[in-house]
């Protein structure tokens, strides 16, 4: 973990940004590859197979973008059936009726798209280096030396790993309500990947995917 501190304004005293590296954090990860498994099988993570894997979660929706393989310039979006239930406020009942919507028999192919063809946003998704920044959570410091946390918007989260030649960086980024877009420039990244991933999800529907 690293840490790095910056004085801001007068009712605030230090705000203090703590970076994670992310390589024992990989239950995390494999829980949403199982997931995923489970539904479109296990060859969509191929060892084998160099790609991009972007994890997309919002208002209990979740997608699956894989991209930059070396089977297809195009961009591969896969998404669990809806449950309508948000899975951070009740894990158990999320699970028991995740469970049961899979074993549904919902046809995959009305819950994939293999050729969303957005060359504009995969450029911009390039330019981010997703694997190449630590996760970061903000703190604010008080004048009583009292610390809290900024507030996250729950709703939104984006992780997921780059695979090249076997092996495995991981990225995970999480939503601040309009926070990062008042930081400095370097922390630009943590913010511009919400706005992209929001703008290629917002373009893809899968009305029969529940």
């Amino acid at each position: 973990m690293l840490l790095m501190s910056l004085s801001v304004d007068a009712e605030i005293r230090i705000q203090s940004y703590y970076f994670y590296a992310l390589e024992k954090s990989k239950p995390t990860y494999d829980y949403r590859v199982n997931s995923f498994s489970a539904f479109f099988g296990d060859s969509l993570f191929d060892e084998n197979k160099d790609a991009m894997y972007l994890f997309y979660e919002h208002d209990g929706i979740q997608r699956l973008f894989v991209f930059n393989s070396n089977e297809s310039d195009k961009i591969a979006v896969f998404q669990l059936p809806e449950t309508k239930i948000v899975p951070w406020l009740h894990p158990e009942r999320y699970m028991e009726e995740r469970d049961r919507m899979l074993k549904s028999g919902i046809p995959r192919e009305k819950c994939e798209n293999l050729n969303v063809d957005e060359y504009q946003i995969l450029l911009q998704l390039d330019s981010l280096r997703l694997d190449s920044h630590l996760y970061v959570r903000p703190y604010f410091e008080n004048d009583d030396f009292s610390k809290f946390e900024t507030k996250i918007d729950e709703n939104n989260l984006v992780i997921g790993f780059s695979q090249r030649d076997r092996k495995r960086r991981y990225f995970y980024y999480v939503k601040y309500n309009d926070f990062w877009e008042r930081q400095p420039e370097y922390f630009a990244v943590y913010g511009k990947v919400f706005k992209i991933v929001e703008k290629l999800s917002s373009s893809i529907a899968f009305p029969e995917c529940r």
